[in-house]
């Protein structure tokens, strides 16, 4: 894990050279320069930055999940006979929560603000909080495929607490974390402006250090110390890189253990809203602060 860590720090040495910079203003801010850049190119570009921007709302809503579980695991634990109801997350997971709410909504700042500034794009906040029961319904809300898997995964952790909220959010972690690098490596590989490339490329340096201590405390607390993946969870990482290589956003696993097979157009679909309001992803208030 740590030898993982250390070639994706090295990876800015070996493309930084390479990467092409827009121009910058007196002030500054981004200004569009497209210049030789090829259609190809620039739709990875446009791929990337809407991917992450996906990705890191997901990762608003999952911190907002677990500080509102901390903070009702602590009114319930005040109001029982007991020291402990059970509900209780540990201090170090706690933390981590706070961790990552702020640092997904300064990246998700950071990516609406490159798809503005090179693209003119306003970046328009999925609706996860609204049940979709088929492809269809789901299409409508133009949830990409990944978008349909961490939208169930959300629903998942409202109806856990204690233990097994804590122990269900570092394995979501894991996963995410896994489709957040498979995605920067897409952009790392094919963006033109060096700004998104040295934003995509710190991304996986970023997510790859993150998930070597997720991985850290799941083995030293809890003896998981290995993790076979679902094939939806194997999915979205290979849908992740997809995304911003094709924005197609299909392939999904199915099929006999052992021997998965590759299908289109399979829908993640739920029929439970997730069950929580917060200020934290909400159309109004996502990536700011």
């Amino acid at each position: 894990m740590k030898v993982f860590s250390l070639l994706l720090l090295c990876l800015p040495l070996f493309l930084g050279c390479t990467a092409q910079s827009a121009t910058a203003g007196t002030s500054g801010t981004i200004t569009l320069d497209l210049g030789n850049i090829t259609t190809q190119v620039a739709n990875v570009e446009k791929n990337a930055l809407k991917f992450f921007l996906d990705h890191h709302f997901v990762g608003i809503r999952a911190a907002a999940l677990c500080i509102n579980n901390v903070a009702n695991a602590n009114v319930t634990n005040s109001t029982s006979t007991g020291s402990n109801s059970g509900g209780q997350i540990s201090f170090m997971v706690q933390g981590l929560c706070n961790y990552i709410a702020a640092v997904e909504r300064a990246q998700f700042n950071i990516f609406r603000n490159l798809l503005q500034g090179f693209y003119n794009i306003t970046y328009e906040v999925p609706t996860l909080g609204v049940a979709a029961a088929t492809a269809a319904e789901n299409a409508a809300q133009n949830l990409t495929q990944s978008l349909q898997f961490w939208k169930q995964e959300l629903e998942n952790l409202t109806q856990l607490v204690g233990t097994e909220f804590e122990m269900k959010l570092l394995r979501f972690l894991v996963v995410y974390q896994g489709s957040g690098i498979a995605g920067g490596a897409a952009c790392a590989q094919s963006a033109f402006h060096k700004e998104i490339i040295d934003s995509c490329i710190n991304e996986i340096s970023s997510l790859a250090n993150q998930m070597s201590q997720v991985r850290g405390f799941l083995c030293g607390k809890y003896d998981i110390c290995q993790l076979e993946l679902t094939p939806d969870e194997i999915s979205v990482g290979l849908n992740a890189f997809n995304d911003v290589s094709l924005g197609l956003g299909v392939i999904s696993f199915s099929g006999i253990e052992g021997a998965p097979t590759i299908a289109t157009q399979t829908a993640i679909a739920t029929q439970t809203a997730i069950g929580t309001e917060t200020a934290i992803g909400t159309q109004e208030t996502a990536g700011t602060k």
